[in-house]
């Protein structure tokens, strides 16, 4: 502004009182050997410094005004979107939901039936059938976005000991668990699906080569580390929805404070996930 005022008063010096050039500029209006004045040389800068400055203002004004509607405008469109796009995925979550009376009439039926043939699997019907709630209220439009990190943990674990009950061949894990996990909270089923594409596509009964998890957890950061070897010849192919759907879940909720990164070579396959919190 400085620099502005003072190039400003030197060009109305120049008009005023300058050579005889400044004549073309102003015809008969230029008078020739014009003394110079003090008085009227400042008053002209104030006024035509004052009218600038004045129309400046009003400038500075309306572009503030119009950068507020914008961004309000801005927001309306970003709450329509919001809510359009909540409203969407209300619809699907509702349409993809399981009758909960539905579940509970199966998995009674298969302990009144397996209760007579092999009483045996009962345990293994109740852990399953508290694994499908977990899912189901999980994948709720209603539920809780997070729960603790030890919850997320005892719910994998017991899944894990699910499928080694269904299975004949051995699962090798080993689990490295660092830090508090009473501490933070995760969205459900992030570790559950990460373990889901490990035990999918990985070699499990190897001990040799087991599947390693590391789950560290602090107050203002959780980490998670899954390596596995990859299985040669895989009968279930790999869609990517897991991940994927995983991926979109995080961003919903974390926006760019998290980082999912994929390494997947011939015969390894890693997988790592930093959520600040």
């Amino acid at each position: 502004m400085i620099t502005f005022y003072s190039l400003s008063s030197c060009l109305i010096y120049f008009v005023m009182y300058g050579n005889q050039f400044t004549g073309l500029l102003y015809g008969a209006y230029v008078v020739s050997d014009y003394p110079f004045s003090l008085r009227e040389f400042l008053q002209t800068i104030l006024i035509m410094h004052g009218h600038f400055t004045m129309l400046a203002i009003l400038y500075n004004e309306y572009e503030r005004r119009i950068s507020e509607v914008k961004e309000k405008l801005k927001q309306v469109e970003q709450r329509i979107a919001a809510q359009q796009q909540k409203a969407k995925f209300e619809y699907i979550s509702l349409a993809q939901q399981v009758s909960a009376h539905t579940m509970v009439n199966v998995f009674q039926y298969w302990k009144s039936h397996f209760q007579i043939i092999s009483p045996e699997l009962l345990p293994q019907i109740d852990r399953l059938y508290e694994l499908m709630l977990y899912y189901m209220h999980s994948h709720d439009v209603s539920s809780p976005k997070s729960i603790l990190c030890s919850v997320e943990l005892s719910i994998v674990q017991a899944y894990v000991e699910i499928q080694r009950s269904l299975t004949s061949v051995p699962i090798e894990i080993v689990w490295n668990i660092i830090g508090n996990l009473d501490s933070n909270a995760i969205p459900p089923t992030t570790l559950m699906t990460l373990i889901e594409n490990a035990l999918k596509h990985g070699i499990t009964d190897d001990p040799e080569y087991p599947v390693n998890v590391v789950f560290s957890v602090k107050i203002d950061e959780i980490n998670i580390r899954i390596e596995n070897k990859i299985k040669k010849n895989i009968n279930s192919p790999s869609h990517g929805v897991g991940l994927t759907a995983l991926r979109k879940r995080l961003e919903y909720i974390y926006n760019d404070d998290f980082k999912l990164s994929v390494n997947n070579s011939q015969s390894w396959f890693r997988v790592e996930l930093r959520i600040v919190v």
